[in-house]
């Protein structure tokens, strides 16, 4: 009986342990789909969305199934799990660096800081922009006049040509990873000296939002998802810096004629004498400065009249601060130069 019992009853055990078989089956595919769902589903979604600085771009879908196989005794039979699908949510975060150099030169009137804003987010977004004149430990104050875009993308503010934003100052909608470079357009005042220093501030803010990394703005995302601040809080600010008399350099070239006739005539046979004028201005000096001219077409390079300040210079390289040659033009070498001094540099050519 015992016997006959385990022959009916065998059936159902076997049928319970596919079961259970399958149920651990299911569970361990499961897991395995979800343990890749982070690196096969974002590679998934990454193929047809670019990867930006925030990852895979606000509203992309992710869409996720795990699949069992086992064998019921008739057969292999393959099962799908429900599918889950994740929509992206938008990150909002920015950068801002000043393009500047160094500190500007200043003097009364009018100076342009330059700055860059990057998108650092994963979908597109839009910033106001303050300027702030009045940073701690300012020797002197400007008045912010206006915040310009850009708008030619030659990296030069110009006036009637570079979009002016009015108030409040706030920049188009960014795509992820877009820049764009904007002009903080200030006034130095009268009674500046030498030596003074200014610093400006620009901040660019998320029109969404900022906040502490976290903050969480439900629906404001792409495509209804939320926006969610990053780690730059969706707020970066720059400085821009300006200096009262920073050493700056100034060429002036003028040209004498004394033809055949002894008239002043540009016609061939001419002498022409080229004088280059190197002015330096400020306060402290500028280092390395080197003058170069090219001899122009159409004429020849009188040999051995290169000269500065009046002294002769040889035309070889190495002998002096100069050299010349109607290949390479002319070439001379001022070193350091003091503000407040001026070098003439002097060659002839003759026209052919």
């Amino acid at each position: 009986m015992q016997a006959h019992s385990s022959f009916f009853l065998a059936p159902a055990i076997r049928s319970a342990q596919i079961s259970a078989e399958a149920k651990h089956v299911r569970s361990r595919s499961t897991s395995w789909s979800v343990s890749l769902f982070g690196a096969a589903f974002a590679l998934t979604a990454l193929g047809a969305n670019a990867a930006h600085a925030e990852g895979v771009s606000a509203g992309t879908l992710i869409e996720n199934t795990a699949t069992a196989t086992y064998d019921d005794g008739g057969g292999e039979k393959t099962i799908d799990s429900n599918t889950v699908t994740l929509r992206v949510d938008e990150l909002l975060d920015v950068t801002i660096t000043s393009l500047d150099s160094g500190p500007l030169a200043a003097v009364p009137g009018e100076a342009v800081l330059t700055f860059e804003i990057t998108n650092q987010g994963n979908g597109p977004e839009a910033y106001q922009l303050t300027a702030n004149p009045v940073v701690a430990g300012n020797d002197f104050d400007t008045t912010v006049d206006s915040i310009a875009v850009d708008t030619n993308g030659n990296g030069t503010y110009d006036p009637g040509v570079d979009e002016i934003l009015t108030a409040p100052e706030t920049t188009a909608v960014l795509a992820a990873d877009e820049t764009l470079t904007v002009f903080v357009i200030v006034t130095v005042p009268d009674g500046v000296t030498d030596g003074q220093e200014s610093d400006i501030e620009l901040t660019a803010d998320a029109v969404t939002g900022t906040g502490a990394p976290g903050t969480l703005f439900a629906g404001q995302g792409v495509d209804g998802g939320d926006a969610i601040v990053g780690t730059t809080g969706a707020s970066a600010t720059a400085t821009g810096e300006l200096l009262v008399g920073i050493t700056s350099v100034d060429l002036t070239k003028a040209a004498s004629i004394v033809d055949p006739f002894g008239g002043t005539s540009a016609v061939p046979g001419a002498v022409v004498t080229f004088t280059i004028t190197a002015d330096v201005a400020g306060s402290g000096s500028v280092d390395d400065l080197i003058v170069t001219d090219t001899i122009p077409d159409g004429t020849t390079y009188a040999a051995g009249t290169l000269a500065l300040d009046g002294n002769p210079l040889t035309d070889v390289s190495g002998d002096d601060a100069g050299e010349a040659s109607d290949a390479s033009g002319i070439s001379v070498d001022l070193g350091t130069v003091a503000a407040g001094s001026s070098q003439a540099i002097t060659f002839n050519v003759t026209i052919d």
